[in-house]
Formats: structure tokens, C-alpha cells, sequence
């Protein structure tokens, strides 16, 4: 007999006992399986290992769900007094390595820290010599790398410049535009444009000129492209619909046959030439999920088909079928061929979550979060927008008005929403029914569409309908009309 998704989850959530990885810290607290204290945790082992970059991601991860303490902030001083610079700008050592690396631009966060903390305030007073060297670099290549070295000047790319590298350098220029340097959006838009010249192919953007694949960091530069747009739209106007063919293309032009998926159901390295299942590369959904309302109404469909399993088998399903989860010891593991971690587990757990989600009228409202991790952006999975609690038979979820389904039991149920929000849905114990939907917070963080305010009217209409949705369509209409007319 088959278990609920929420089973699924709280099963494989049960394998998990390191609660110190910045994965498992920082997604336990939506999983509510710890509380935000672990973010101490998790950063007190990565400052005992000198292990700084993760330092960071945990000190930015508590700041985005908005939690501080002391130890916190004395091991992100401990960081800064550590961190290296080059000799001849302030240019940061990535990793603390002899190269600055495209993908680990938090590491900027450093002269942000540096004033809120009074830390190393001199080490770290001024973001633009390090801006002007790396940009004057970027401008004399007519190919993307991701890592150079000032010292030596060697830079290294691979297959003559790899598009996933114009996302990152993309968020460095954004970081720096946030730490002041106005000319620096000026390069995140010559990124934009280098990108659709140099990476579109007509449907799709490729992998490297060398390589025409469909390659399975989308999300990361599609997010990375989509906080350009949000910060200037009027500059990044220009080829951002290209974005929604591509997606269509990659995903859901014909269902799990397209070519994203390999023929696995699952993601794949780069299609076709490397069929390797990838797991990090699963945060596709949440980038179906923003797109969503963009999509025309045959792709909407086929994407409700595919999460559904309508004529198919369903995402989840498929997910559990592939070769990325051991059904023996519900883990998971990030490619066909790593070892099955808590690490892996809980990212896998995060996109049952994700692909338990049917949009119709009503869609996620998936948070725009590019911070400079790595290789994978998975900032946007926080405990402000999300919650799952086995126990209290809850799930918690940023949405746009309207109606979705919801399938973290056996069968789908409808879910109604009436206004734009984050919403706690209490299920019924076999989570196959929904007891109860309340309003938790206003949607507040940066978005691919704009969160609309409903009018008082539209919120208490639809309210009733939510509440009185059980009620026969006589009894539902008379109490509707009553309430038209006392508004008036």
C-alpha cells in the first residue's frame, strides 16, 4: 500500500543525524525538526574546521530569516579577521584559495559584516579596488572563466566558457551594485547581453559554445537573471520572455521526454552528452513554480500533468523511483554515483516538498534569493516562506491567490487561497483533507511578480468562499448575497 508524500518525507527526515550541515541546519528549521539555534551549530563547525566560506553561508542564511545571537556574530568576526585579500586590490581570496572564484561571491558580504560588526573595518573599508581589477580583467576576455588568479594572471575556464559562469559573474556585479558601486550594474547588463549573444540557440540557451546541451544549473542562472530584472527591469527587459522558452523547452515540451530530463525522470547533467541523474539540479521546480503564471495555459497544463501524474507517473513518484533515493533506507544522494548523505537526504526531502505543489489559478510565490553559495542557489527554500510539521499535520507556503492542489497525502486535495500570502494549511491525519487555512504574513521578500493587494471586499468574499466552500451552492449564494449587501 503506498504512503502519503508527508510520510515520505518524515521517513527519510528520521535517517538524518547531522543537524550541523548547513543544509540540514538551515532546511531542518523549515522541517521543524530544529529550532534556529542550530544556525549556531552549524557555524561553530565550520569556524572550528576554517572552513570560512561556510562560515558566511550560515551567517547570511540567519539573516534572511531574520535570527542573531552572539555566537553568530563572533565567529563571522573570527571569519573576517581570516579572510585573505589579494596584495594589489581588495579582492578576496575565494576559499581563501590563490584564485577568486565566480561562484562564492558572498564572500562580499565581508565589507557589509565588517561595518555592522566594527570588525576589521580598515581590511575591509571599500569594496572598489577589488571591483576595478576584477572588472577590467572581465573586460579584456571575450570568453567567461570561473576562477583567476591577480598574482599570476591565469584564469581557468572550461569548453571555451561554461553559461552557468555568466550567471555567477552576473551576481557578483549585483553584489557590488548593493555595496554601492552604481557602475557595477552596468556589467551585470553586459553579462546579459553576452549571454544571449554568445548562449541562445533559438529555444534554448546552451551549455558552452563548445557544447549545445540543455545543462542542469538553469536555476541558478535563470534566478541570478531574474534578481537583474527585478532590480532594473527597464535594462534587462530586452530577451527576459527568452527565459520562459527556454524553460518550456527544457521541461515540459513533452513532458518527462524533454530534454532536461534524459529519459530519467529526473534531471540530468547535460543533455544529451552527460546523462548523469543529478539531485542538485532537482530546484528546477522551484523555478517552474515562479515562472508558472508566465507559461501559456498548454504548458500550465502539461506541469499539473506532470506533478499530478496524469497519464504519467508523477514527479514525486518518479523522484522516488530513480536511481537518487535508496527505497531500503529512504536516503538520498546527490548524482547516480556519490554516496547517500543527511546532506543529499534533506535537499531530497525539499523537493518532494516542491513537486507536492499544484499550481491551477493559484501558484508559489517562490522568493527571489541568489547569494553566492556555489554552485547550487538554495537560499530561497527559508523557514520565512515554508514550514512542514509532521506531527501538527502542517505545511506552511507562499502563494498567489487562488486555487492549487495539494498532494502531501495519497490523493490530491484543493486548497483555497484569498488573497496573496503565506499560508499554514492544517490537514486531516492521513493528510488526504484539509481541516483548516490561516493567513500567516504578507508576502515581503523580492518576487518575479509583484504581490497584489486585494480590496477589502475581494478578501471578505473570498474568505467565504474558503470557509463555506462545504456548504451546499443555495446556502453558499444566500450568504453571499447578505454579505453584498451589508457592504453596502
Amino acid at each position: 500500500m503506498p504512503i502519503s508524500t508527508a510520510e515520505q518525507i518524515n521517513k527519510s527526515l528520521n535517517t538524518i543525524t547531522d543537524w550541523t550541515h548547513e543544509w540540514t541546519a538551515v532546511f531542518g528549521i523549515v522541517f521543524n525538526k530544529v529550532g534556529p539555534s542550530a544556525l549556531d551549530n552549524a557555524i561553530t563547525r565550520y569556524a572550528n574546521a576554517s572552513e570560512w566560506w561556510n562560515v558566511r553561508h550560515v551567517k547570511r542564511m540567519a539573516e534572511i530569516i531574520g535570527y542573531d545571537s552572539e555566537i553568530l556574530r563572533q565567529k563571522t568576526r573570527l571569519m573576517l579577521s581570516n579572510q585573505l585579500l589579494f596584495p594589489m586590490a581588495k579582492l578576496p581570496k575565494t576559499w581563501n584559495t590563490g584564485y577568486w572564484w565566480n561562484w562564492d561571491w558572498c564572500v562580499l558580504d565581508c565589507f557589509r559584516w565588517a561595518k555592522e560588526l566594527n570588525w576589521e573595518t580598515s581590511k575591509f573599508d571599500d569594496p572598489t579596488s577589488g571591483y576595478v581589477l576584477l572588472r577590467n580583467k572581465r573586460r579584456s576576455l571575450d570568453y567567461i572563466f570561473y576562477a583567476w588568479n591577480p598574482e599570476t594572471d591565469e584564469t581557468l575556464s572550461m569548453l571555451g566558457g561554461r553559461w552557468h559562469q555568466v550567471g555567477a559573474i552576473c551576481g557578483v556585479w549585483l553584489k557590488y551594485y548593493e555595496l554601492g558601486i552604481e557602475e557595477a550594474m552596468n556589467m551585470a547588463l553586459s553579462e546579459w547581453v553576452f549571454l544571449n549573444e554568445k548562449y541562445w540557440s533559438g529555444d534554448h540557451y546552451i551549455y558552452a559554445p563548445q557544447l549545445p546541451d540543455f545543462e542542469v544549473r538553469n536555476p541558478d542562472v535563470f534566478q541570478t537573471f531574474v534578481k537583474a530584472y527585478k532590480m532594473k527591469p527597464l535594462l534587462f527587459a530586452t530577451n527576459f520572455p527568452r527565459i520562459v522558452v527556454d524553460l518550456q523547452k527544457r521541461y515540459l515540451s513533452e513532458g518527462w521526454r524533454s530534454p532536461q530530463w534524459g529519459g530519467r525522470y529526473v534531471t540530468v547533467h547535460h543533455y544529451p552528452s552527460n546523462l548523469e541523474e543529478r539531485l542538485d539540479g532537482m530546484h528546477g521546480w522551484a523555478l517552474l513554480h515562479m515562472f508558472y503564471r508566465h507559461f501559456p495555459p498548454q504548458t500550465q497544463s502539461m506541469m499539473r500533468k506532470m506533478l499530478l501524474g496524469e497519464n504519467m507517473v508523477s514527479a514525486s513518484e518518479a523522484l522516488l523511483r530513480s536511481n537518487l533515493f535508496n527505497s531500503t533506507t529512504n536516503r538520498f544522494r546527490t548524482t547516480d554515483k556519490a554516496d547517500y548523505t543527511d546532506a543529499a537526504t534533506i535537499w531530497g526531502c525539499v523537493i518532494l516538498f516542491l513537486t507536492s505543489i499544484i499550481p491551477d489559478t493559484a501558484s508559489l510565490a517562490i522568493p527571489v534569493r541568489v547569494e553566492g553559495f556555489g554552485s547550487v542557489e538554495w537560499a530561497f527554500f527559508n523557514s520565512t516562506h515554508f514550514g512542514f510539521n509532521y506531527e501538527s499535520r502542517q505545511v506552511k507556503i507562499p502563494v498567489y491567490s487562488g486555487k492549487l492542489k495539494l498532494k502531501f497525502g495519497t490523493k490530491p486535495v484543493e486548497a483555497r487561497f484569498p488573497q496573496d500570502g503565506i499560508y499554514t494549511i492544517t490537514f486531516t491525519d492521513d493528510w488526504n483533507g484539509i481541516k483548516h487555512i490561516s493567513y500567516t504574513d504578507d508576502l515581503k521578500d523580492v518576487y518575479l511578480d509583484e504581490p497584489r493587494k486585494p480590496t477589502p471586499m475581494e478578501i471578505e468574499t473570498a474568505l467565504l468562499v474558503t470557509a463555506l466552500g462545504a456548504l451546499p451552492l443555495t446556502a453558499l449564494a444566500k450568504t453571499l448575497i447578505r454579505k453584498v449587501k451589508e457592504r453596502k
